[in-house]
Order: structure tokens, then C-alpha cells, then sequence
């Protein structure tokens, strides 16, 4: 969880009330993730956003060729870090944005294996292994992983790229 003085706090409140995106990204496998996103011409409020809560921060252009666009820093947060964002400001935000906030928790509680070490679950996300802590891998972002799902999604791959190798050394020697 995030822990910030409270003047900082209401600062952040107020600066993602009026200038933030709340939203969320989906695919078709019903995965996907929440996030923050604030873009600014100055940088300073931006910079200072990275450094309470983290984040990512990108320089962007219009590139339209109009000479009244400038460029603009965009910062955003995503996953757990926004969820943790937005519990940090939610008292402090207007009703509008409050309901939003409670739509997307709601939405990123409920994707599938979101709160899986919360469930004590004994099988895997997809139920094909057991859930032990011989089974288990940690990858770098911190989530725990099945141990054998992720060695047959590598051999799969390896598979798939060996393949593809194969057949484009295939149509080189047919064209030549």
C-alpha cells in the first residue's frame, strides 16, 4: 500500500480529479488490468506524480504537424500499483469519479485468478496442477505462477519459433 504525508495526498487527489483516466484494458480471453493515466504539457506535476507513487513516464509528440501542438509527458500506473492509487485517493474524490473507481475495482477483483492466493485454491489457474509450493514459481513482476503450466507454455513456444525457423529455411531453398 502506498503511504504518503496527507498534503501530498490531497495534492495527488486533487491533481488526478481533475486530470486523470480511469480505465481499463480487456482482451478477449476476459484478462486485462486497470490504470491510471495523466498527460501534461509541463512536466513538473507529472515528475512529481512518478515520485510519490511510482509509475511509468513517456515524452509524447503529436506528430500531425500542426505548430500549436506541443509535446506533453503522459504518466500512468497499472495493475496493482493503480489499484492501490486509487484506494489511496477514494475519499477524496468527487462522486463521479468515486463510482468509477468502484466500477473498476469491482471489474479487476473479479478477472479470473485475480485474488487466486487469497482463495486457497489446490489446483492451478487452469486445474491442471496441484497447487503446492513445490509447484510454484515466482516470476519477476511477483506473481506466483504454476511451475508446469509455465514449462509447457515455454516448450510450446520454443516449438512454435523452431517451426517457423523450419519453414521460412524451407521456402529459401524453394526460391533458390
Amino acid at each position: 500500500m502506498i503511504n504518503i504525508h496527507l498534503t501530498k495526498k490531497n495534492w495527488v487527489a486533487g491533481f488526478l480529479e481533475g486530470e486523470a483516466c480511469f480505465g481499463k484494458t480487456c482482451n478477449t480471453k476476459n484478462t486485462g488490468s486497470i490504470y491510471i493515466q495523466v498527460s501534461q504539457v509541463e512536466y513538473f506535476p507529472i515528475e512529481k506524480l512518478q515520485r510519490l507513487l511510482g509509475g511509468s513516464v513517456h515524452k509524447r509528440s503529436h506528430n500531425d504537424g500542426n505548430p500549436k501542438h506541443r509535446d506533453f509527458y503522459s504518466w500512468q500506473v497499472c495493475g496493482i500499483t493503480a489499484e492501490d492509487v486509487m484506494k489511496l485517493v477514494f475519499p477524496l474524490m468527487s462522486p463521479k469519479r468515486q463510482s468509477r473507481i468502484k466500477e473498476l475495482l469491482a471489474w479487476y477483483n473479479s478477472l479470473p485468478g485475480r485474488n487466486f492466493d487469497k482463495n486457497e485454491r489446490s489446483f492451478c489457474r487452469k486445474g491442471l496442477h496441484a497447487w503446492t509450493e513445490e509447484n510454484i514459481i515466482t516470476n519477476s513482476r511477483g506473481q506466483r505462477l504454476c511451475h508446469l503450466c509455465r514449462k509447457e507454455h515455454d516448450r510450446l513456444y520454443r516449438l512454435k519459433k523452431k517451426t517457423s525457423v523450419v519453414q521460412e529455411a524451407e521456402q529459401l531453398v524453394k526460391s533458390n
